[in-house]
C-alpha cells in the first residue's frame, strides 16, 4: 500500500523534519520508557561526522579499502553499537571502516537530502519509514536479496510485511535487525506481600484489573498501586485501533476501538487508591520505590531499567495483558537496516546488511546482547540474553511465544493525533472527565490540527 500524503498538498522540507521529529519522539520509539520501545530514540553517543563529506570510489564488492558512513537514528550506546555493528563488519568484511553518523542538528534525513551528501547505510526504526520514503531515500532491495540468494524467508515475517505494505510497490527496501516485544514485568514481593497468586501468561485485561484490585492498598504510609496499563500508543495495537486512517489521513479518535481502550483506562483508575502515572513516574514507582505491582515494558526497555531494580527486588516476566482471550499481543517494533539509493557502494552495503540481518553469527551476538533476532532460526535465540545474568532463571516464554498484531502504519499526522489523544488520556486517568468527552474533545483537537497542517 503506498503511504499518502494530504489531497493535493506537497509536503516542505522544513514539515518533513518536524513531522519526523515528533514521529521518533512519539512513536512507540522512546528510550527505554513505556511509552516508547526501548531503543529508537535519537542516538547521543558516538562520534558525529559532517554529512558532506561523499564516498570516493564506484561501486564495489572487492578488498580495497573502503569508509562507509551508517547514519545512526536508534539509541544505542558505544559498547552495543561496538559489538552488534562495528565487530560483525570487521570481522567479515576487514577492507570496510565504519564511519557513524549520529542524528544530530545538521545531520538528519531533510539534511542529507538538502546538502546532496547522503550516508551509505541508515540503521533506524520503522516508524522512521514515511519520511525517508517522501525524501527518496530508500533503495529497493529485491534484486539485491535475488542477486545474493539472501535467506529472507527465514526472517520474522511480520516485520517484512509491514515494511512491504508501507512501501510504494509492495517492494522491499529495509531489512529488520532486531525485534522489540511487550512483556510485563511484576514485583514478587508485593505479590507475596498480600497473598496473591502470581499472573500467568494469557492473561486478560480484564484478569490484571482483578489482580490490580488485590494489590492496591495502603500500609504503614506507602501506597501500593497494583497495575500500570501503559501508553494508549502501544494498547491501541492490540485493537487494531490507528489514530489516523493511513487511507484517507483523517483523524479516527472518536471509533469504538478507542473506546474499548480508554474504558480499560477508566477501569484501573477507578481502583480506590490507583494512582495515574506518566510513563516515566511509572518506571520509577516499579523500579526505583517498588510501590507498582505490574509494569507493562518493551523489552528493550527492560533491558536498559532492570539494573536499577537492585538484587534485593524480586521480579520476573510474564506475557502482556490482551483484550481477549487468545487475543493479538502489540505489535513487534523493529529496528531496520537500509541502504542509500546514491550510495557509491550499493552492492558492497547491501552485502553488509544482509549478513547483520540474516546470518547466524551476526544475529547470534544479537541474541547474547538481549535483543530478539530478526532470524528466526532456534539454534540462535536459545542464546538469548547468554551475556545477562540478571535474566538468568527469569520466565522468557513470552519473549518468544507472541503473537503480534501487525505494525500500525506510521502517517504525517500521527503526531497531531498524539497531542490531542495524550491529554485526553490524561483527564481520563485523573478522572477529570468521562471517556466520551475525552474521546469527542480528542477528535475535534486532531481534526483541527490536521487541517491546519494541510492548509500551510
Amino acid at each position: 500500500m503506498k503511504w499518502r500524503q494530504a489531497p493535493s498538498r506537497r509536503m516542505t522540507l522544513t514539515f518533513l523534519f518536524i513531522a519526523f521529529t515528533a514521529i521518533v519522539a512519539l512513536a512507540g520509539c522512546g528510550g527505554g520508557t513505556t511509552a516508547g520501545t526501548g531503543d529508537s530514540a535519537e542516538a547521543t553517543s558516538g562520534t558525529t561526522a559532517s554529512a558532506g563529506q561523499q564516498s570516493a570510489a564506484p561501486s564495489t564488492t572487492s578488498t580495497e579499502p573502503v569508509t562507509l558512513k551508517i547514519f545512526n537514528s536508534v539509541k544505542s550506546d558505544d559498547a552495543s553499537w561496538q559489538a552488534l555493528i562495528v565487530d560483525p563488519i570487521r570481522k567479515k568484511f576487514p577492507q570496510v571502516t565504519v564511519e557513524r553518523i549520529n542524528v544530530a542538528k545538521g545531520s538528519d534525513y531533510p539534511d542529507f537530502v538538502a546538502s546532496g551528501s547522503v550516508p551509505d547505510i541508515f540503521f533506524t526504526s520503522f516508524n522512521s519509514m514515511p519520511v525517508i520514503q517522501d525524501l527518496k531515500l530508500l533503495a529497493p532491495l529485491d534484486d539485491l536479496v535475488k542477486k545474493y540468494n539472501v535467506p529472507i524467508d527465514k526472517l520474522e515475517q511480520t516485520s517484512l510485511k509491514s515494511i512491504r505494505y508501507i512501501s510504494n510497490n509492495g517492494e522491499l527496501n529495509a531489512l529488520p535487525i532486531y525485534l522489540n516485544v511487550r512483556l510485563m514485568t511484576y514485583n514478587k514481593d508485593i505479590f507475596d506481600k498480600y497473598g496473591v497468586a502470581y499472573p500467568k501468561d494469557g492473561l486478560t485485561w480484564d484478569d490484571a484489573v482483578a489482580l490490580a484490585k488485590k494489590l492496591t492498598r495502603s500500609e504503614s504510609g506507602v501506597q501500593y498501586t497494583g497495575l500500570y496499563p501503559g501508553s494508549w500508543s502501544t494498547l491501541s495495537d492490540e485493537l487494531g485501533a490507528q489514530p489516523i486512517d493511513p487511507k484517507t489521513l483523517k483523524a479516527q479518535l472518536d471509533s469504538p476501538a478507542f473506546k474499548r481502550l480508554a474504558d480499560l483506562y477508566q477501569q484501573v483508575y477507578d481502583i480506590p487508591g490507583a494512582k495515574y502515572y506518566s510513563p516515566a513516574q511509572a518506571n520509577d514507582a516499579f523500579g526505583k520505590d517498588k510501590n507498582l505491582a505490574m509494569l507493562p515494558n518493551w523489552l528493550n526497555g527492560l533491558i536498559n531499567q532492570k539494573s536499577g531494580y537492585g538484587s534485593e527486588m524480586k521480579w520476573d516476566i510474564t506475557s502482556q495483558p490482551v483484550f481477549d482471550k487468545n487475543g493479538k499481543n502489540s505489535r513487534v517494533d523493529f529496528h531496520m537496516m537500509m541502504i542509500s539509493p546514491t550510495t557509491k557502494y550499493k552492492d558492497l552495503a547491501f552485502q553488509i546488511i544482509a549478513y547483520l540481518t540474516t546470518s547466524p553469527e551476526a544475529q547470534e551476538l544479537v541474541a547474547r546482547a538481549s535483543r530478539l533476532p530478526a532470524l528466526s532460526d532456534s539454534a540462535v535465540r536459545k542464546h538469548f540474553a547468554d551475556n545477562d545474568k540478571s535474566f538468568q532463571a527469569k520466565h522468557l516464554d513470552p519473549v518468544f511465544d507472541y503473537n503480534p498484531a501487525p505494525s500500525p502504519i506510521p502517517t504525517i499526522y500521527d503526531a497531531e493525533a498524539n497531542k490531542a489523544l495524550n491529554p485526553a488520556m490524561d483527564k481520563i486517568g485523573n478522572k477529570q472527565t468521562d471517556v466520551n468527552t475525552a474521546l469527542r474533545e480528542a477528535q475535534e483537537a486532531a481534526t483541527k490540527g490536521i487541517a491546519t497542517l494541510q492548509s500551510k
